[in-house]
């Protein structure tokens, strides 16, 4: 009688202990579910005048200044569309949370990110230099506030003659600007559906704007169409 006694708390002990590994188990594959669609949107701005310069920027038609589409492939929730960016819009940043949510709501076997940060600068001169694959915008203290050092030369630039917009091919050029808001907007998304199947596509795009809310010079660059 008194081995079963015994016995009996140890059978106890082990299904409270089985149990809770089961409930742990579970726990970390919900969570695991909960991190396979991650979507990060930050707009920094700290007035109404940033967030009216933010949405000018976000506004623009990229399309007709470039000559070049929002998307490269087909703009579809299907899963089999690998769809890369041109540029960051908000018709592009709503395309790619729908379909995060799309991918979400239907249970598609997919890890799939977003990430979207913009940021807004003020400064009474702002200038950006380029040189080579080095660019870089400083402030009037001629600290950098923004710097990239490109692996690819894919820089698209645009800067404003008052009335339309002239497109920019040179390698290297310095340009300064008085009293303007620099927005940098940096744009990210993956999808991954196994370890080499899947995509990605990173925009880092920069307008600045002046105090009349006059876009004066845009620039795109585009981290390539990765497939993984």
């Amino acid at each position: 009688m008194s081995v079963i006694n015994k016995t009996i708390p140890i059978l106890l002990l082990i299904i409270i202990i089985i149990v809770g590994c089961i409930g742990k188990d579970t726990q970390n594959k919900n969570q695991h579910l909960e991190k396979g669609y991650i979507k990060s949107i930050k707009r920094n701005v700290d007035s109404p005048m940033e967030y009216a310069i933010l949405n000018i920027s976000e506004s623009l038609n990229l399309s007709k200044i470039f000559n070049i589409t929002r998307y490269y492939g087909t703009p579809s929730f299907n899963s089999d569309d690998y769809v890369w960016a041109n540029f960051i819009d908000l018709q592009l940043l709503t395309f790619y949370e729908s379909r995060i949510d799309f991918m979400e709501e239907n249970n598609v076997g997919v890890k799939a990110e977003l990430k979207y940060e913009a940021n807004i600068f003020y400064d009474v001169i702002i200038t950006i230099e380029k040189s080579g694959k080095n660019y870089r915008f400083q402030n009037s203290l001629n600290e950098s506030i923004i710097y990239y050092d490109f692996i690819y030369d894919e820089l698209k630039v645009a800067i404003s003659n008052n009335t339309t917009f002239e497109l920019l091919s040179i390698d290297e050029f310095e340009y300064v600007f008085e009293n303007c808001y620099l927005v940098e907007m940096i744009f990210y998304y993956r999808e991954q559906y196994g370890p080499t199947s899947g995509f990605s596509t990173t925009i880092y795009q920069n307008v600045i704007v002046d105090e009349n809310y006059n876009v004066k010079f845009i620039s795109i660059y585009n981290g390539g169409y990765k497939i993984s």
